[in-house]
């Protein structure tokens, strides 16, 4: 396990705030940062800002690849020869993240019909329609049977919080973490936005290209359909999340024949899709929901 891929800059990532609590104290409190990051494309001589999107500082390289790659802007991290934040007369400009194509790549702008302002709760609401999230056939998924145990899977999420240092610290950030097939934390990433942290799991790991491999995303609350959109990218054959997946969520991951599951804690957990990935077994205590 890479230490740098488990852990956020909090120097970065948080600061210290006033509060006043229930009894009128006057405290001193820790708080996630969240701020707007412009993520700007270079290729040939032309220029075009993909994104803004709130996101907590930090890994912000990796944000701009896993969401290159999850909205298939990139094949590999071959395609992009630099990526740097920008400098004007007043130096660096933390926000602002310019990010060049090799020669002979470019963008593929011409479905992205957003020029997505993306705020931290909702990585998609600057999607014009239903048929901008289309997804085309993907032959990057494992489809190994039999390989996951219920028990340890159930005991992923309390795997991936110690792993949190931020949400230990704020309560403010959600999680994305990839273990092995045998059960091992590859890489987690925290955000003030879910899809973002996901995006950092996913740009983190493009040098080590995860398609057709037996692993499992953990995220640590819903499940919506963009993450599974993007886990499915990705190459993610299993989502593991501590909340419910919503309907579209659940139909994309049938769809596309991954195994999804919510509502996981220690012994228990619900299946929604993908039960045939689970060895067989006879444990009553499990609610399985295929």
């Amino acid at each position: 396990m890479n230490e740098n891929n488990c852990s956020v800059n909090n120097l970065l990532a948080t600061k210290t705030v006033n509060k006043t609590n229930y009894s009128g104290q006057a405290l001193s409190d820790v708080v996630a940062i969240e701020e707007p990051l412009q993520i700007t494309l270079l290729w040939q001589d032309q220029a075009e800002v993909f994104t803004i999107t709130m996101r907590t500082p930090g890994h912000d390289r990796d944000l701009a690849l896993g969401l290159l790659f999850s909205e298939r802007q990139i094949a590999s991290i071959d395609d992009i020869a630099e990526i740097r934040y920008e400098h004007n007369q007043h130096g660096v400009m933390n926000n602002h993240l310019e990010v060049r194509y090799q020669p002979g790549k470019a963008p593929d702008l011409s479905d992205l019909q957003r020029r997505l302002i993306s705020q931290s709760s909702c990585g998609v609401c600057g999607k014009t329609s239903l048929k901008s999230l289309s997804l085309s056939a993907s032959n990057n998924i494992s489809s190994k049977p039999g390989w996951l145990e219920k028990a340890l899977v159930c005991a992923l999420p309390d795997k991936l919080k110690h792993a949190q240092p931020l949400f230990a610290a704020t309560g403010a950030t959600h999680g994305a973490g990839l273990f092995d097939q045998n059960y091992n934390l590859i890489a987690c990433f925290e955000d003030v936005g879910r899809h973002n942290a996901l995006d950092k799991l996913i740009g983190a790991t493009l040098t080590n290209p995860l398609a057709n491999h037996e692993v499992i995303l953990v995220v640590s609350g819903r499940v919506s359909f963009e993450l599974v959109q993007k886990a499915i990218v990705a190459g993610y054959p299993v989502i593991i999340a501590v909340g419910a997946p919503s309907s579209l969520a659940i139909a994309a991951a049938k769809q596309f024949d991954l195994t999804l599951a919510g509502f996981t804690r220690a012994n228990q957990l619900n299946i929604y899709c993908g039960v045939w990935r689970f060895s067989a077994d006879k444990e009553s205590s499990l609610c399985l929901k295929t």
